[in-house]
């Protein structure tokens, strides 16, 4: 039971199964980092109603990233700082449980909505604001992106000399979407416990520093009683240069017909079973190569993959127990039987095509439902509802 108010405010109909099946939360959230977040609550079964500004949120601009990010979404259009509509926001906090916010530091405040006052209309509600920098400190209100946050983090500086890497991928924005699910998840469990609700500070950037454990347990934390003739930062593995495919174990190779691969054989056994493989057992010293050796190993098993087309290698080394895949586009990666046996992506009545929810609950995938809301699309059931 959830111990928000049910005083009948709530304008969305609440969904009967899923572990968050009666969790109400209102998703004050805009483009996609966090819309994701809330978007795996949603299908977890919980109810989740966006708060769009007048005219909707500019991310619906991205037409098919808004229908993948908020679909199964309830929607109502609220000028949080016009007085009347704030009084109808709160009027949801009494029925709500979370309340999930992307707005800068300080923002919040300024519209008279900060967890202070949400607790006084509801004491369980549960406040998640996510930001670039988090809620405190000198740096809290600058502006930043996905790129920024690595930068801070010391995810993207490689070595001197070499320039810094950008990920082709908005990884912290994705995952510091996947952080606030799983806060606000943990947070619902003390809440149902406990009957308290909690605000949560979750800043990006801290995410990628979390994430960056590799290069923090090297470079903070140099362990002596380890082999004295291994550097005690790299505990026998040379970070970051094995992420950043300059040992010849890890990294991608072209082949014959122009297509790409991936080898990730870091462990030795693969390694062994790799240039068994391929006929080279004098490279077994290889393995985590650096520098011109590195390079030049590179360049010998470079020559052998372009004798052969991508499908041969992966059939060939597959067979032999090595950790080989395809570099696939991203319309490669749809029909790869790998996710198609896993039902990883579906079609809504809109044409919209879908990632599904990235695990199974008794073997089934949660979420296959509906698609995003129109602007505003329960304005009508929120005003009946507060006029009755």
């Amino acid at each position: 039971m959830s111990p928000a108010s049910d005083d009948g405010t709530w304008p969305l109909a609440l969904k009967q199964s899923g572990p968050l099946a009666g969790v109400r939360v209102l998703d004050c959230t805009r483009l996609l980092p966090v819309a994701y977040g809330t978007q795996m609550l949603a299908d977890l079964g919980a109810s989740v109603l966006k708060v769009e500004p007048p005219g909707g949120e500019y991310g619906r601009a991205m037409r098919a990233e808004f229908a993948m990010s908020n679909r199964d979404k309830g929607s109502i259009e609220l000028d949080l700082g016009a007085l009347d509509e704030r009084e109808s926001f709160l009027g949801l906090v009494k029925s709500a449980d979370v309340v999930v916010e992307s707005f800068r530091p300080g923002v919040m405040s300024q519209l008279g909505l900060d967890h202070a006052i949400l607790s006084g209309v509801n004491p369980a509600i549960i406040l998640c604001s996510v930001s670039g920098y988090g809620q405190t400190g000198d740096g809290c209100g600058v502006p930043g992106h996905d790129l920024n946050y690595w930068s801070v983090a010391g995810g993207i500086q490689v070595a001197p000399g070499r320039a810094p890497q950008v990920f082709p991928v908005p990884v912290a924005d994705m995952a510091a979407g996947m952080m606030a699910g799983f806060l606000v998840s943990a947070a619902v469990v003390q809440q149902r416990a406990t009957g308290r609700g909690t605000h949560i500070d979750l800043g990006m950037a801290d995410v990628c520093l979390s994430m960056n454990t590799l290069s923090a347990a090297r470079a903070w934390n140099a362990d002596d009683r380890i082999d004295p003739d291994v550097d005690p930062r790299l505990q026998g593995l040379p970070w970051p240069s094995l992420l950043y495919a300059e040992c010849p174990c890890y990294g991608t190779y072209s082949t014959a017909d122009g297509r790409y691969l991936s080898l990730g054989c870091v462990e030795p056994h693969f390694w062994k079973c790799f240039i068994d493989e391929i006929g080279r057992p004098d490279l077994e010293r290889d393995r985590l190569a650096e520098g011109q050796r590195a390079l030049d190993v590179r360049a010998e098993l470079q020559e052998i993959f372009a004798q052969q087309d991508r499908d041969h290698w992966l059939r060939r080394l597959a067979a032999a127990d090595v950790c080989v895949s395809s570099v696939n586009t991203i319309d490669e990666a749809r029909s790869d039987p790998l996710f198609a046996h896993r039902d990883m992506t579906w079609t809504d009545h809109d044409d919209v095509t879908h990632i599904a929810f990235p695990a199974s609950l008794d073997g089934l995938r949660p979420g296959r439902s509906g698609a995003a809301p129109t602007i505003g699309q329960h304005n009508p059931v929120l005003r009946s509802s507060r006029d009755a």
